[in-house]
């Protein structure tokens, strides 16, 4: 049988892309490629705190599932900024993530002369994981015992009632609170919540701005009382503390925690990071972690959370303006 010149091109063409496709890995072979080693999330909560003990369960939900280790790196301090800003420093490949609380993001750089990151250009949302109320804490001793209350006695006595807090978010909702009702606070800046929390347990200050998880323990226990919770509803964990918008419709106070990367991160990488941490937040352990901690679940997209970032970023970017927050 005689070929033709054409014919043997033909079958050269069809050899050669056979052996491209026998050299070229699947789909899932690329997919296999990452993560190429341990992922390290810097966490802005400190060690021991309910939100790191979640995550750590998250981290053994990686191993069991999939076989991934995540590496959970407590960073607190900075108002939260310490772990996103380091992720800088690493390159934009997904192997190093930051999990975070809304401020470091919404509010804080926008209140700082010199912010160490642009939220919007420098990281890449993953994922929103759970959002919260933030909960107005008391020293027992402590004369007032709800929202009303509290603002009979701080009118006064103005300036002289002390509130801790570790985030930017915090502070602006104090002074959210202190605006509508013409009353002062004195805000005091902590390191980590576990540190105003030994603040408050020693008398050094009379209110600390905690969340649900790390507030329920302690309320339980008797060391502090509730006074209000910035959630739209009172929380069924702690049913007795009553929400601020009970008495002031417009001051609800939430805020959030997710996990960001590096802008620049290749899609693909961000979405497989999406869809690992928001399986593991919906199995029935981690499901029940957040139960207990009276924390919603969220577990949307990259996307749904750059929206809320924008949009949140253009609320407190406003409030920054109005209460002329700074932050050295």
């Amino acid at each position: 049988m005689i070929k033709s010149a054409r014919h043997t091109v033909a079958i050269r063409a069809i050899a050669a892309a056979a052996l491209v496709a026998l050299a070229a890995p699947s789909a899932p072979a690329l997919a296999q490629t990452f993560p190429s080693r341990p992922i390290t999330i810097h966490s802005s909560v400190a060690a021991g705190a309910s939100y790191e003990i979640l995550l750590r369960t998250v981290a053994e939900d990686w191993q069991a599932r999939t076989g991934a280790t995540l590496i959970v790196n407590p960073m607190p301090g900075g108002l939260g900024t310490l772990a996103p800003a380091s992720l800088l420093r690493s390159p934009a490949d997904g192997q190093t993530v930051a999990l975070i609380f809304a401020a470091p993001l919404t509010l804080t750089p926008q209140s700082m002369k010199t912010p160490p990151y642009d939220p919007i250009k420098d990281l890449a949302p993953v994922t929103m994981l759970t959002r919260h109320g933030l909960t107005y804490l008391a020293n027992p001793q402590f004369q007032p015992n709800n929202v009303a209350e509290l603002i009979a006695f701080a009118r006064a006595n103005p300036g002289k009632v002390t509130v801790g807090y570790a985030g930017g978010g915090s502070q602006a909702h104090m002074l959210q609170i202190s605006s509508a009702t013409g009353v002062t606070f004195l805000g005091v800046p902590y390191k980590s919540s576990a540190a105003f929390m030994q603040g408050l347990l020693a008398g050094e200050i009379n209110i600390a701005i905690q969340t649900p998880g790390d507030a329920l323990e302690l309320l339980k226990s008797g060391k502090v009382k509730g006074l209000f919770i910035g959630s739209r509803n009172r929380s069924a964990k702690m049913p007795n503390v009553q929400s601020i918008t009970e008495t002031y419709p417009d001051l609800e106070g939430v805020s959030w925690f997710g996990v960001v990367a590096r802008a620049g991160t290749p899609r693909d990488r961000i979405d497989w990071l999406n869809r690992e941490f928001n399986l593991s937040v919906k199995t029935p352990r981690v499901q029940a972690q957040i139960d207990q901690m009276a924390y919603d679940t969220v577990a949307g997209s990259p996307d749904d959370m750059a929206e809320i970032i924008r949009k949140e970023i253009a609320v407190y970017t406003k409030i920054v303006k109005d209460y002329n927050i700074k932050i050295d």
